[in-house]
């Protein structure tokens, strides 16, 4: 799929960077579509979440490009105190992320991820590539049954909803596979506590054994 770009319609874009990332996106997410003449790829990816379905929109130019997953659910227009709300998470939910932002259409209520990286004159390392790929995909996998909350529950509360959504990771975390492994995870973690503990006590026993040595006078006095 990656050897269909033509370089004869790469006047607006980068031949080079678009064959790097179509080669990324191949490894990464299978098939895709590639728009010869104006730089776009273009691919769906599904998620285990109250949102199945995520779409993909890389624009290429010559030295950048930019990254564009939208969902298929949208904010009502007319609906002003949703969109207020879904704004004020989005907000939130920026403050916690490096790489990229969730964006609101405010005219259609198009929710997205957007992901912009400059190039410059070179091509990026496909790790780079790569993580820049997986960004939007990890954010929709993260929020997107907050995102959903925020939509449709009554009197939703952004604040709240975020903190939920991280007590369910870690919910998750802790039981995760059904619960198969949360004993194991569980004993070890207690199993680390008591060592730290453990050495805490030994490092503040040697600490004091130290303190004596050094002041042989308060030890005779004590």
């Amino acid at each position: 799929m990656a050897q269909n770009i033509n370089p004869l319609f790469s006047e607006t874009y980068s031949f080079n960077l678009a064959f790097a990332i179509n080669i990324c996106v191949e490894n990464t997410f299978g098939d895709f579509e590639f728009d010869n003449q104006k730089g776009v790829i273009t691919f769906n990816v599904r998620l285990d979440s109250k949102i199945r379905t995520i779409k993909y929109k890389i624009d290429v130019t010559k030295e950048d490009y930019t990254i564009y997953v939208s969902c298929p659910i949208v904010v009502p227009i007319d609906d002003v105190a949703r969109k207020s709300v879904m704004t004020e998470f989005i907000c939130r939910v920026n403050e916690q992320i490096n790489q990229g932002r969730f964006v609101l259409d405010c005219d259609t209520g198009a929710i997205g991820f957007r992901c912009f990286v400059d190039c410059g004159d070179s091509i990026p390392p496909s790790e780079v590539i790569s993580r820049s790929l997986n960004a939007p995909l990890d954010m929709f996998k993260k929020y997107a049954d907050s995102i959903v909350d925020v939509i449709f529950k009554k009197n939703a509360d952004p604040k709240k909803i975020i903190e939920d959504n991280g007590k369910t990771l870690l919910d998750d975390l802790l039981g995760g596979f059904n619960g198969k492994y949360s004993d194991d995870i569980t004993g070890a973690l207690s199993s680390l506590n008591m060592a730290v503990n453990s050495d805490m006590t030994k490092l503040n026993r040697d600490r004091d054994k130290n303190r004596k040595n050094d002041d042989p006078e308060k030890d005779k006095n004590e």
